[in-house]
């Protein structure tokens, strides 16, 4: 690496770990630090090299980090905080140690045919921008708000005279020796821009990072990138075919109902409705709109330019561009409504490669750059998932960080500011993907999403944070009771986080669930069920909990649907016990009340603030519940419930047709996911065990106590460090200043 001050810092390995060992596959796994002279820490690294049986190449998964917090002033996520890290170059070389008699280039350009060149000793290639119509497009400003990319696509240099140029290259590149001949393929070298590839001597250069970027790259702190690349050393000719596969490799495609025989075991079998139908047709179509044809994710992605080694695998979310008729408007989607699992189940169901390659670059994305990678800062936001841009936002400086100090004049006061949150926490997504692939990366972030939502349930983490939120909260419920009935508004913490069916509840209780499929933690499951507890019962009134009011209360769906998951993995297991009946009984508790109050959206729009096309997607998640819930309920109840989640999915559909705007990324995201228990229509062979209840009776106040707040109180005072709470203060007294 070259800082900015044209200093040098060079890897030193600290960790060497055999990560996978099997006949065909060895894997490496090495971590450690960039150093100078001075020995001084600059970023962390960690790489995975695969080794493969009988081959002459190794693959490498190289990653850097910046593990520091952001200082995030006043909420404010912009590049150019004071924790980032600066610098001009990095680039891994490959030297030749023999004497080199002459160099070959191989040049590969998006579309069909090869473009070869055989060069000299002095050859670089260099990738400055994505070659598309938009290539200057503002989703690219640096910290200064400035566009750094100076020209349309590539160009190559032979001995620094330019003798061709083009928009998208994929390149090999290879020196020959006297005996031996090294190479080179960076995957997705166009899209991950800018990129260099060069032969200097017998030096084979790869710029990852290349200083002939006319800006200081900026990784953010809790940020890391990985990029993917080939290299092998062979005997004989100078002949890149060894990894010409990995332009576009081959993706072992199984028959969809393997995918569904292994992963709902037992075999379910079908309740006797048409899976074909009208409305059924309708989400076949909107589906595939999403990787095929003017508003797939790839068209949607050339109108932004979402390419570049920070934007590349995330998707534009068109939908909060209604209000903003610029052409340069940028907003990013960042997961939400876990777009990643989406395109796994329709890969899974169509068997197209289509979805698996979006789903793997969406995973790649997230997992580097949406994931705020650092244990260093509030206790809530480490290892959270950042959301989506602020609504109806521009990006601005906050990149793919949800919030830019632009916005501060553009919403209420009290409305601005934030961070990672719960509510936005995707990780099934990646489970699917590491068991389809193995890839060690999608592993990690599962579990490291999974110890945010530890960290959200179980802080703060200091007796002094304790102490400064119980009285904030206590401020606010005062300040609730002197403004009157009028001016009573549902707490953040009650509508939107843990203390009953919402959205952080329900996706936290996913991630939970995904982390315990994972790695077989009985840790995970526990806090699953303590939540559970935590957030509903079968007494709850959802009339009181005023869930008929969309606008706040619709997220509820969420918890219900995460619920459901949770008791078909349990009844997968054969795992019967107190927790499995408590949920059970809280389903369908809350679907005999949907059936008799909920009605689809768009008959109420006047309460509606945006009566858009998200609502009529939204109202296909009722209809999961209730299939769901028919798979455990009484025989009284099971046709009711069939006939609701056929109407409430035949509603969805017919109304979202209706809209001109159908196709836009977040109701697609929304179907994509959902939509399966009513389109497959299953259920499973075993009956539920109606008397589980009675035979594994657990007394409930035990479990409400440890989940309360005098048991954190007692779990701080307990673990309590005066340097953790010196720290604790420094943070917020840091964070005071920057205001």
């Amino acid at each position: 690496i070259t800082d900015s001050r044209d200093e040098v810092w060079v890897p030193c390995v600290d960790e060497i770990v055999i990560e996978h060992d099997t006949f065909l596959k060895k894997g490496l796994f090495l971590k450690g630090r960039f150093r100078n002279k001075h020995k001084k820490t600059m970023m962390d690294f960690f790489c995975r090299i695969s080794f493969f049986y009988q081959k002459s190449y190794v693959k490498f998964d190289f990653t850097i980090l910046n593990k520091n917090a952001a200082c995030h002033p006043g909420g404010a996520w912009d590049l150019g905080d004071k924790n980032s890290i600066f610098f001009k170059d990095l680039s891994i070389i490959f030297p030749l140690d023999d004497t080199t008699t002459g160099q070959g280039f191989y040049l590969r350009e998006t579309g069909p045919g090869v473009n070869a060149f055989k060069l000299g000793s002095d050859v670089l290639i260099h990738q400055n921008s994505s070659g598309g119509q938009n290539w200057q497009s503002k989703n690219h400003v640096d910290q200064k708000n400035r566009i750094p990319v100076s020209f349309k696509g590539y160009k190559l240099f032979d001995s620094g005279k330019e003798i061709h140029h083009g928009l998208r290259s994929s390149p090999f590149m290879g020196v020959k020796g006297n005996k031996f001949f090294t190479f080179c393929f960076l995957e997705n070298f166009w899209q991950n821009f800018p990129k260099s590839m060069s032969i200097k001597k017998n030096r084979l250069c790869l710029g990852l990072f290349p200083e002939a970027y006319s800006s200081l790259f900026e990784l953010q702190a809790g940020e890391q990138k990985t990029h993917s690349f080939y290299w092998g050393v062979q005997r004989g000719p100078d002949q890149y075919h060894p990894v010409n596969w990995a332009v576009d490799p081959l993706i072992p495609i199984l028959p969809g109902q393997h995918y569904f025989d292994v992963l709902t075991r037992p075999k379910p079998v079908p309740i006797e409705i048409p899976a074909r139908s009208k409305e059924s047709g309708i989400y076949q179509k909107l589906v595939d709109a999403l990787v095929d044809g003017p508003d797939s994710f790839w068209e949607k992605n050339k109108r932004v330019d979402e390419y570049g080694w920070r934007n590349f695998g995330d998707i534009f979310a068109d939908h909060e561009s209604v209000f903003n008729t610029k052409q340069d408007f940028i907003s990013h989607y960042n997961n939400q409504y876990d777009l990643v699992k989406g395109s796994i189940f329709q890969f899974m169901r169509s068997g197209s490669p289509q979805w698996l390659k979006m789903a793997k670059q969406m995973a790649n994305h997230v997992a580097d750059i949406d994931i705020y990678h650092t244990q260093k800062d509030k206790t809530q936001f480490n290892q959270g998932m950042f959301w989506h841009t602020d609504h109806h936002l521009d990006a601005s400086t906050s990149s793919h960080r949800t919030i830019s100090i632009a916005h501060k004049s553009q919403k209420p006061q009290k409305s601005f500011g934030g961070g990672p949150a719960p509510d936005h926490n995707y990780a099934t997504g990646f489970l699917y993907l590491y068991w389809m692939t193995g890839d060690f990366r999608y592993k990690d972030a599962v579990l490291e999403l999974a110890e945010n939502i530890f960290n959200c349930i179980n802080e703060p983490s200091t007796v002094m944070e304790l102490v400064f939120q119980t009285g904030r909260n206590i401020g606010r419920q005062i300040g609730h009771k002197a403004w009157g009935s009028k001016f009573h508004p549902p707490s953040y913490a009650g509508v939107y986080r843990f203390d009953g069916p919402g959205r952080a509840s329900g996706n936290s209780l996913n991630t939970l669930m995904d982390a315990w499929l994972l790695s077989g933690e009985k840790k995970y499951l526990h806090q699953a069920e303590k939540m559970i507890v935590m957030c509903v019962s079968d007494k709850d009134d959802p009339q009181e909990m005023d869930l008929l009011n969309a606008e706040l209360r619709w997220m509820y769906t969420v918890f219900l649907q995460a619920l459901a998951r949770y008791l078909s993995i349990k009844a997968e297991m054969s795992d019967f016990d107190w927790f499995f009946e408590f949920a059970r009984r809280v389903l369908i508790h809350y679907a005999t009340w949907m059936a008799e109050n909920e009605y689809p959206y768009l008959e109420k729009p006047d309460i509606l603030e945006f009566p858009n096309e998200t609502w009529a997607a939204q109202d296909i998640r009722k209809s999961d519940v209730f299939a769901f819930a028919a798979l455990y309920a009484p025989v009284h109840l099971k046709d009711i419930f069939i006939e609701k989640s056929c109407f409430f999915f035949n509603q969805s559909m017919t109304r979202l047709e209706e809209f001109g705007t159908k196709t836009y990324t977040r109701p697609l995201a929304i179907l994509l996911a959902h939509g399966y228990p009513r389109l497959e229509l299953l259920n499973y062979p075993h009956q539920t065990p109606i008397t589980a209840f009675q035979k594994n009776h657990m007394p409930l106040k035990p479990i409400m106590e440890k989940m309360g707040k005098a048991g954190k109180f007692k779990a701080n005072i307990k673990n309590f460090s005066l340097k953790k709470e010196i720290k604790w203060i420094k943070l917020q007294w840091g964070a005071l200043v920057d205001r």
